[in-house]
């Protein structure tokens, strides 16, 4: 059966090296060979290849020498049966044993491999089968200009289990970026289909469960706002504010007043009870103009504020400037459970210290300073940047970004939400005092980063519904109280 990508989800994301061992077990559970399983996803291929160019007479086939190439051969057999023109090229004789049985069958119909492309090449449709699963490392030898021919052909391409190149677990692309138009991907979804680079990948992808039971317990999971909304809380007919959760937000320093206005509000529409802001002087009147319900305090010296909080927000509009750090080191001395954010982080990379109860939300740069490491280090592996994160600061961490990750050390998800109309200022102030309102009404650090994270995200993608391009920060406000609401 082909399932739309993300409709797949909730479900477990298996990595390279787990659904290595899964395979067999699943494939034995229904009483079928390596081969067998083989012969389903070439099948579930071409189906889609019929499905989505039903009018395509004249294929290019590449195929690599693992078991990706031998989708491929099943793939292009199929297709010489049923009397489209058919070439094949690949990287290499097959090396894996399925493969190669499927490349013998291929030859046995009737087919010719080829080695490099040909000169003229005759095709209406590109089939991807070069490079599978596990790619962790530049790519070379032959399949190299085979890669770079898939990232520069004008031709449509369907890719098998992953675009070529694309590290299945990270979203980091080893060769030369090119978006398929469409993907289809066997048994599970692939953890870099939904993060990172890889969610330019592909312009349809769909999943192929190949008649298996998928169920898995697995170190990285896939969530979404409808699998997280029963732990939003809830609201009993005889609260009062007290009791919906009392938020204190600081930052805001001289310049940087939007971003701690965006947190504040975001806390008050995702139904926190009180919210009281610590800001710089200059920066008070603008917080506090046109939202009444914030308690702006102006601070110019920190002191511990009379405020009765169950949960902190620290960083938006922070910056690093003395009176930034003098809020940094008093906020981070407070026994409360915290959203560490932005210039915050910043701080805590020059001086690292455990941030036991704690959410840190960076984005790609932040998670390099607070790891010692570069950016390219951080988006080659996402996972193990959330993961490292969580472990070094012990804490709960939130990695940003395209297919938002979140991890307690232990076990990770992703988020597969979101829209690129979030990609402007002011998004992750939002992010985090929708948290910080969740942690202040109770919810533990790791189930307020994921429904945090979730909320926000779907709030993004309805926002977007009215255009990808200008969407604010401050649109998501409606979209954030609905949904807590739904």
């Amino acid at each position: 059966m082909l399932t739309p990508l993300l409709n797949a989800l909730p479900c477990p994301l298996p990595l390279a090296a787990e659904l290595k061992e899964l395979e067999p077990r699943l494939a034995a559970a229904k009483g079928l060979s390596l081969y067998q399983l083989m012969e389903k996803a070439g099948l579930a291929a071409y189906g889609l290849l019929r499905q989505r160019w039903p009018a395509a007479k004249k294929l290019l086939v590449l195929a690599g020498t693992g078991n990706n190439g031998g989708d491929a051969y099943v793939l292009a057999r199929l297709a010489l049966a049923d009397g489209l023109a058919v070439t094949v090229v690949a990287s290499g004789e097959p090396k894996a044993q399925e493969a190669s049985q499927a490349a013998k069958a291929w030859h046995q119909a009737g087919g010719k491999t080829l080695f490099s492309l040909p000169a003229a090449l005759d095709g209406e449709l590109v089939v991807d089968g070069l490079l599978g699963m596990g790619l962790a490392s530049e790519v070379r030898g032959a399949a190299k200009a085979l890669q770079v021919f898939l990232a520069t052909t004008a031709l449509p391409i369907l890719a098998i289990d992953v675009p070529s190149g694309l590290g299945s677990d990270s979203g980091h692309w080893w060769g030369k970026p090119f978006s398929a138009s469409a993907v289809v991907t066997f048994i599970f979804p692939k953890a870099g289909l939904l993060t990172g680079q890889g969610r330019a990948a592909w312009q349809q992808a769909w999943l192929a469960d190949l008649d298996l039971t998928p169920s898995a317990e697995t170190a990285l999971n896939a969530l979404d706002f409808s699998a997280l909304k029963a732990r939003r809380p809830t609201r009993k007919a005889t609260a009062h504010k007290g009791d919906s959760g009392r938020l204190l937000v600081v930052g805001g320093n001289l310049g940087l007043s939007g971003a701690i206005r965006l947190a504040g509000e975001a806390a008050l529409r995702s139904g926190a009870g009180l919210v009281k802001v610590l800001t710089h002087p200059q920066s008070a009147l603008a917080v506090s103009l046109g939202r009444p319900e914030l308690m702006v305090e102006p601070v110019a010296d920190w002191r511990a504020p009379g405020f009765a909080a169950k949960a902190l927000v620290l960083g938006p509009g922070l910056g690093q400037d003395p009176w930034g750090q003098a809020m940094c080191a008093g906020a981070l001395g407070l026994p409360l459970p915290k959203v560490v954010d932005a210039d915050a982080l910043n701080l805590v990379a020059q001086k690292p210290q455990a941030l036991v109860d704690a959410i840190i939300t960076p984005h790609p740069g932040e998670a390099a300073r607070l790891l010692g490491a570069s950016i390219g280090d951080v988006e080659r592996d996402r996972l193990a940047a959330v993961q490292a994160l969580a472990q070094q600061y012990r804490c709960v961490a939130l990695l940003k970004g395209a297919g938002t990750l979140v991890s307690d050390g232990k076990q990770s998800w992703l988020l597969a939400v979101g829209s690129p109309a979030m990609a402007v200022g002011g998004m992750g102030d939002v992010l985090s005092g929708i948290i910080g309102a969740l942690l202040a009404q109770g919810l533990s650090p790791l189930d307020a980063a994921l429904l945090g994270a979730a909320l926000h995200g779907e709030a993004g993608s309805k926002a977007a519904e009215q255009g990808a391009i200008g969407t604010l920060a401050s649109d998501l406000f409606d979209w954030v109280r609905n949904l807590i609401n739904a």
